[in-house]
């Protein structure tokens, strides 16, 4: 399967598809970490939805996805969005 894993910089769940072998690649908006620059697509998910995946695998950053402290959200209209 061809399978795109966004937002995932370390490339650990692509090498473990590629070691099952398929066909995945990894995308973030920064540079691997995982040293395999020619599994990394370098850009917005976005930029690259339309190649023929099989399967897309998220993770978007965990910043704001808690609501575990969401009475400091009050104070802080940064957080707001």
């Amino acid at each position: 399967m061809r399978i795109i894993i966004a937002c995932e910089e370390s490339q650990e769940v692509c090498k473990a598809f590629r070691a099952k072998g398929h066909e995945a690649f990894s995308c973030d908006i920064q540079e691997c970490s995982g040293g395999h620059p020619e599994w990394h697509l370098k850009g917005s998910v976005w930029d690259f939805i339309g190649m023929g995946w099989d399967m897309m695998i998220c993770f978007p950053p965990c910043t704001y996805l808690t609501a575990a402290a969401n009475r400091h959200f009050i104070n802080n209209p940064d957080r707001w969005n």
